[in-house]
């Protein structure tokens, strides 16, 4: 199983919300100050990647789920609507 953090942005150009992953030795908010140009950051956690075997659209078993929260940033992960993007963002179960 890998850990890592993630924010979730919710981009000024088109209105959509997209997960962005990243190791676990970078803060929360220096990530999101990384991307305050392109959109607001609307919850922030951590992301955990399970694979198992079998295959999924392409990806050999691969699936992600969001839980936690950022202190830095003082943000809440949204479990159930993080995960789903998560997953669809990465091509694995919804």
């Amino acid at each position: 199983m890998t850990h890592t953090k993630y924010i979730c942005v919710h981009q000024f150009s088109n209105g959509v919300e997209a997960i962005i992953t990243f190791p676990d030795t970078v803060e929360h908010a220096d990530m999101a100050n990384g991307v305050d140009n392109i959109g607001t950051v609307i919850s922030a956690g951590f992301c955990d990647y399970i694979v198992n075997g079998g295959c999924y659209n392409g990806v050999m078993g691969l699936r992600g789920s969001c839980f936690g929260e950022s202190t830095s940033l003082k943000l809440k992960s949204r479990p159930e609507e993080d995960t789903i993007l998560l997953n669809y963002q990465i091509g694995g179960p919804k």
